[in-house]
């Protein structure tokens, strides 16, 4: 009976496929390339970890919502540290930017910390209902990442116009 329990929790707590009605993961508009795919590298992994769970405890554990937070805001530094490697004042600047266009996932990533302490604490009779609720937190974090993602493509798409003419004329 041990035995048929687990696998109805394995079969009752899987995963959905989140990834299907994004219109930036992976699609020609979105300007697939490496920055999208150092973007998008926090949840994909986290997905491939998920599959690789036997349970749902590791499933729930590879989207720890911590970890994305950190991998986003490490992304967003890093993308701004690129456009402008030398003008830490400009960087800044466009990380702030970056910051706030990504509100919106931060927030997702929020509600996903909040779901998980509630499937952590929940008891078995609830556990389905929280695997659901936790489950549609997550759908809300890649819809979220796929959004900004499109959102942040223009903040990052020209960055020497970003710097003032007076600025560049006396950088020498």
């Amino acid at each position: 009976l041990r035995a048929l329990g687990d696998e109805l929790l394995r079969r009752a707590c899987t995963i959905p496929e989140f990834t299907r009605a994004l219109r930036g993961l992976g699609s020609r508009r979105a300007g697939p390339g490496s920055e999208h795919d150092r973007f998008f590298r926090p949840l994909l992994e986290a997905r491939r970890g998920a599959e690789r769970a036997a349970r749902y405890e590791g499933a729930r554990l590879a989207f720890d919502a911590a970890s994305l937070r950190a991998a986003f805001n490490r992304r967003l530094r890093e993308m701004a540290h690129e456009r402008f490697p030398h003008d830490p004042p400009e960087r800044r600047a466009l990380e702030a930017e970056a910051t706030d266009v990504a509100a919106p996932l931060y927030a997702a990533i929020i509600a996903l910390d909040a779901a998980q302490r509630g499937l952590d604490s929940a008891t078995e009779i609830d556990r389905f209902a929280r695997w659901r609720q936790w489950t549609g937190a997550l759908q809300r974090v890649f819809a979220q990442a796929d959004d900004v993602w499109l959102a942040l493509r223009p903040v990052f798409a020209a960055p020497a116009a970003r710097t003032p003419a007076w600025r560049r004329l006396f950088r020498g």
